[in-house]
């Protein structure tokens, strides 16, 4: 019971790790116009290379749909709306597990199992066009 407590408690730690790396995305997209360049971080792939990648243009994307400006975040990565829909769904799903995880009446091996194939397909489906570029799919 001692090592289930543990193992529990650890999840969720982890799942509010990741929950704040999310919303310190969310929280950089607002800081930053999309209108400017004043981008702290800039692309690696585009500076080494000059070439545009799969993500190039995905921090202007993200701060125009901060600001519901959806039209914009598209021309500047068109995959920007589906990747910022996947950390918004990782936000709520870390919260919604932390939750299960916590409460005594749902098995922890469930939760876990159910957070390892949920958040796996997400990440397949959203970061596919990423993990092509990657792979030379």
């Amino acid at each position: 019971m001692k090592n289930l407590f543990s193992l529990v408690k650890a999840y969720t730690n982890l799942n509010l790790i990741l929950a704040g790396v999310v919303l310190c995305i969310f929280i950089y997209s607002a800081l930053y116009s999309y209108k400017g360049n004043n981008y702290p971080i800039h692309s690696f792939h585009d500076t080494l290379t000059g070439e545009k990648s799969a993500s190039t243009g995905l921090s202007r994307s993200f701060s125009a749909i901060v600001r519901f400006d959806f039209t914009q975040a598209r021309l500047f990565n068109s995959y920007g709306v589906g990747l910022f829909l996947f950390f918004i769904t990782q936000l709520f799903l870390r919260l919604f597990f932390i939750y299960f995880a916590t409460k005594n009446y749902h098995p922890f091996k469930i939760v876990l199992i159910s957070d390892i194939v949920i958040s796996t397909s997400l990440f397949v489906v959203f970061f596919k066009p990423f993990i092509s570029e990657i792979f030379c799919f």
